[in-house]
């Protein structure tokens, strides 16, 4: 990684940084954080400026938290769709041997009315479970993507939060 040498600028105050994000992107965080803090200012102007940049701070803490959570339950969802994923293979299975043994009876001089029923029973479950696996499938590319996004998300908020208790540190000297 390389490091590069950025400005924050945060409530009209420049800081000049070193870290792994581009100007671009520490834009984005700074617009961020000012924002945050212009919404803790606007919520209550009788706020000193260490409460207004502490209470931004729990505020993001409390983002990263939300998002964090949110990520573990997709987790536990994608962990529950792999399962039935794993069902379905199973299912699949299953069909590959109904052929085979349509095959079979075909074969057969025998063959009752009643196996011709359950199998084509069985193989509208199956073309059913096919449709299911498929929808399965895009949910959990989707899911796969939200996660990513979050992570993503969760990164930038873990700069924001660094770089607001960088201030914090800055005003705790002055």
């Amino acid at each position: 990684m390389n490091n590069n040498r950025v400005v924050a600028k945060i409530q009209n105050t420049e800081y000049s940084l070193m870290g792994t994000v581009d100007q671009i992107q520490m834009d984005k965080i700074s617009a961020k954080v000012d924002d945050m803090i212009d919404k803790v200012k606007n919520s209550n102007s009788i706020l000193d400026g260490k409460m207004i940049y502490l209470i931004s701070c729990l505020n993001f803490a409390d983002e990263i938290l939300s998002l964090t959570e949110k990520i573990e339950t997709l987790k536990e969802e994608i962990q529950d769709r792999d399962k039935k994923l794993e069902a379905m293979d199973d299912v699949m299975e299953l069909r590959e041997q109904l052929f085979t043994y349509e095959e079979y009876s075909k074969n057969s001089s025998e063959l009752s009315n009643e196996t011709k029923k359950e199998r084509d029973t069985a193989l509208e479950e199956l073309d059913k479970s096919k449709e299911l696996l498929d929808q399965l499938n895009k949910k959990v590319k989707q899911y796969k993507f939200d996660i990513e996004e979050s992570r993503k998300t969760i990164l930038e908020l873990q700069n924001q939060l660094y770089e607001s208790q960088i201030q914090i540190d800055k005003l705790k000297k002055i």
